[in-house]
């Protein structure tokens, strides 16, 4: 890529109008990112604001595919907020690797791509090609706290 084309991402957050939310401490005995060698780990996050559940359920019972959409696009605006919390800023950001989605939801709920492409969408909204990621959305029984959605990351970091 050219030096043109690694734009701040903060400034590409700015500009679609998105403010990243406070980064809250952790829930238990873990980093919130581990990085090494030019490769950051970004611990799963849930669909909170200040540390609080936003919405608590599972999709295909008490939430609709709409309202696991939004939490998860919300849960992917916490990972950003953590990665900038730790590398800084997100200047040093080169490219979304993977997302993990993980969705609380009903053993007949099938929908769980579509609830994850809230934080993909997000992802190429902001930073176009670089945003684009492989994922994987997995259905589970409960996630903490009664959250709807889960999601880890895997980001590369361009070269110093």
């Amino acid at each position: 890529m050219s030096e043109a084309s690694h734009l701040d991402l903060d400034q590409a957050l700015e500009r679609a109008g998105i403010d990243l939310p406070r980064v809250m401490p952790p829930l238990g005995d873990y980093l919130y990112a581990s990085e090494h060698a030019g490769i950051v780990f970004v611990s799963g996050q849930t669909p909170t604001v200040e540390g609080r559940p936003l919405l608590r359920g599972r999709l295909g019972q008490e939430l609709t595919v709409e309202q696991g959409y939004d939490m998860a696009r919300l849960t992917m605006l916490n990972v950003l907020a953590i990665l900038r919390h730790h590398l800084g800023d997100l200047s040093r950001v080169d490219k979304i690797l993977r997302i993990t989605g993980y969705i609380a939801a009903v053993p007949e709920f099938a929908e769980h791509p579509r609830v994850l492409d809230g934080a993909s969408h997000l992802m190429r909204q902001v930073w176009g090609a670089r945003g684009a990621h492989a994922r994987l959305a997995v259905g589970v029984a409960g996630l903490p706290q009664q959250a709807p959605v889960e999601i880890e990351a895997i980001v590369a970091l361009r070269d110093s």
